[in-house]
């Protein structure tokens, strides 16, 4: 029949009876059959597949629809003669029954077999002998929730195996046990006692142990997971960030988080913090203070090269810092970036032990040191090879510069139990200073000369100088000495004393300032005593002062001594000397003395000498003289009178 049904549709049945309007399209539901409707009637031991028919009622779409007769046998629920051997399943071969000889069930020992003709050794054989395919395929074409195999078992220790995979040598290369461990690889499944999940791949041909595609997770925590976000990068991620990441770069804390990280020792200690939070590390400490903070009892940075030690840098315990260069004989250099090229600043020497500043080439050019209020307190001008104290152009090769008052002064001091004096030495020689030779006649010995500004440049206002003045040997050093000076409207020096080789010295101008000048008297009183004023000149003394016994002094002065001898035996006695002025426009000098100094003149032609000790006794235009006043008589007198005048321009 053209539209025959496979299938009871519809509720069919309904109440006892059977009738064309309890036909409908449908499915048969439990609680539309009815004991009652089949009760009574005959039934059958086994089905007749040429005379037994069912009655089907067929729809076919229309409103009446038909009913229809059809052996059991085409419904597949009966007929038909059994087909195959023992423990074959039967299936319709073209519309015959036939035993599968690769599709075997043993019923007595609940076993199926598929794909193979040897009895079942287990509950389920599935046997295959396919190339480039898959023998089995379970599939689940449900999107949604679409669970595909669940393996099951009531056992819960190690010796219940869930699964396993076995290769062609007869190698377990996979189990998965009920406590909850897995193996992979023969290495691996034989040592599932180490740990969860083992992997262990005896085969040098692997490339990994474990490949996954991107993401190992921690399980119930999304946010912490090894991800390999693409090719030859790896991401450790916990909490959502990133602290290990490798990308061409070891970055660690790539989350930017405020995490530090901590390298701890065996003791418990941190060996090295990173604060995350502060940008800091920390050595030996977890609160570094400073970009980088290493504390440590002593603490000493090593480097070593090749397992040598070669320098050190640290704190001692007398809390010095020390900078070691560990090598014999060789240097601590100190560099710097000038401009782009790297360049030497300063050098300790180990070799030599000395500190040098641009020793090399490549070196610095300058050398500065600043005090509080000098930017150039000292300065080395390497281009120009010349020293600098308070300045920054130095015009020789040592200038000394001040900008207030006597602060440009050179001192040069000596203290000690010697009597030596400080000095300053002038050398000169011909040749080098490596090979000096002998200087020649003329040659200039030493000079110092005084600059002035006069505007425009610094020139030379003044000098003095020592100059060779003959044949130069060991044992003869002839030198004259020349002091230069510029008269008004000149710019050059010119000669003004010269001392030469014999020590004669020559002065081109006026010899002005306190100057000594001796005037000489002499008279004879044999007879009087009293007070006597000296004669001026000629030998008649007064015993008042006159003209005779005055003259007139040219500049401001003093009498300083007067030196007196006398014939007189047994001396003139106790004595006094007396020095009388009065001021111009007088006659006379005043008879009051000025000064008086008395001596005790004992012996007949003996010296004796009178000192004064005024400051000043008269000014210029002033008449002056002196008065004898002795106890004895007088005698043949000589005297002496030492004149200081302060001779002016």
């Amino acid at each position: 029949m053209a539209n025959q049904r496979t299938q009871i549709r519809g509720t069919q049945i309904k109440d006892e009876t059977i009738e064309d309007v309890d036909i409908a399209s449908g499915s048969v539901r439990e609680t539309e059959l009815h004991e009652t409707a089949i009760s009574g009637q005959p039934t059958l031991g086994s089905a007749d597949a040429t005379n037994d028919r069912l009655l089907i009622w067929d729809a076919d779409g229309s409103a009446t629809g038909s009913l229809k007769q059809i052996a059991p046998g085409n419904l597949g629920i009966g007929g038909g003669s059994v087909a195959g051997s023992n423990t074959q399943v039967q299936y319709n071969n073209a519309g015959s029954l036939a035993g599968g000889t690769k599709l075997l069930y043993d019923e007595s020992n609940g076993r199926l077999k598929i794909g193979d003709t040897n009895a079942p050794q287990n509950v389920l054989d599935v046997y295959g002998n396919i190339s480039d395919d898959y023998v089995a395929v379970i599939q689940n074409d449900q999107s949604s929730n679409g669970h595909v195999l669940k393996l099951a078992t009531d056992g819960n220790g190690s010796g219940s195996r869930i699964l396993e995979m076995e290769d062609g040598d007869n190698d377990i290369v996979f189990r998965a046990r009920a406590d909850g461990r897995f193996g992979f690889g023969p290495d691996g499944v034989s040592s599932m006692g180490a740990g969860t999940f083992v992997v262990g791949i005896a085969n040098s041909s692997h490339t990994a142990d474990i490949a996954i595609s991107q993401r190992l997770q921690h399980l119930g925590d999304s946010n912490t997971y090894l991800d390999f976000p693409s090719a030859d990068t790896l991401n450790l991620v916990a909490g959502g960030n990133s602290f290990l990441k490798y990308d061409g770069n070891v970055l660690i804390n790539n989350a930017n988080a405020d995490v530090d990280m901590k390298v701890m020792g065996d003791d418990g200690s941190v060996i090295l913090h990173v604060d995350a939070g502060t940008n800091k590390v920390g050595i030996g400490t977890t609160s570094p203070t400073e970009v980088l903070t290493l504390d440590a009892t002593e603490p000493t940075i090593l480097f070593k090269e090749g397992g040598t030690d070669m320098a050190t840098i640290g704190v001692n315990s007398s809390d010095n810092i020390l900078i070691e260069n560990k090598t014999m004989n060789k240097h601590i250099v100190f560099k710097v970036n000038d401009q782009g090229a790297v360049k030497e600043g300063l050098r300790l020497d180990g070799a030599v032990p000395e500190v040098v500043v641009n020793q090399t080439s490549d070196s610095l050019v300058d050398f500065r040191v600043e005090s509080d209020n000098q930017t150039h307190m000292l300065f080395v001008d390497g281009s120009e090879d010349r020293i600098g104290i308070g300045t920054s152009l130095p015009q020789s090769t040592l200038h000394v510069h001040a900008d207030s008052i006597n602060d440009g002064a050179v001192t040069i001091s000596q203290s000690d139990n010697s009597g030596d004096a400080s000095q300053l030495d002038l050398l000169k020689s011909r040749g080098s200073g490596a090979s000096p030779a002998v200087v020649q006649n003329s040659d200039f010995i030493g000079q110092v000369r005084m600059l002035g500004y006069d505007g425009d440049s610094y020139d030379n206002f003044a000098d003095i100088y020592a100059q060779a003045a003959g044949t130069i040997s060991t044992t003869s050093h002839p030198t004259k000495l020349i002091i230069r000076t510029t008269q008004a409207s000149a710019t050059s020096p010119t000669t003004a004393v010269t001392i030469d080789e014999n020590q004669h010295m020559t002065v081109n101008g006026n010899i002005y300032g306190r100057m000594l000048h001796m005037t000489h008297h002499r008279y004879n009183d044999g007879s009087g005593t009293g007070k006597e004023y000296i004669p001026w000149a000629g030998t008649s003394e007064q015993n008042s002062p006159s003209w005779i016994t005055q003259g007139v002094a040219p500049y401001e002065g003093k009498l300083l001594k007067v030196l007196l001898r006398s014939s007189k035996s047994g001396g003139m006695g106790s004595t006094v000397v007396g020095i009388h002025t009065n001021v111009n426009g007088n006659t006379v000098i005043d008879s009051t003395a000025e000064e008086t100094e008395t001596v005790n003149m004992t012996t007949a032609n003996t010296t004796y000498t009178f000192t004064f000790s005024n400051v000043t006794h008269f000014g210029p235009g002033d008449i002056i003289g002196v008065s004898i006043d002795p106890t004895n008589a007088h005698g043949n007198v000589n005297v002496t009178c030492v004149w200081e005048y302060d001779i002016t321009a």
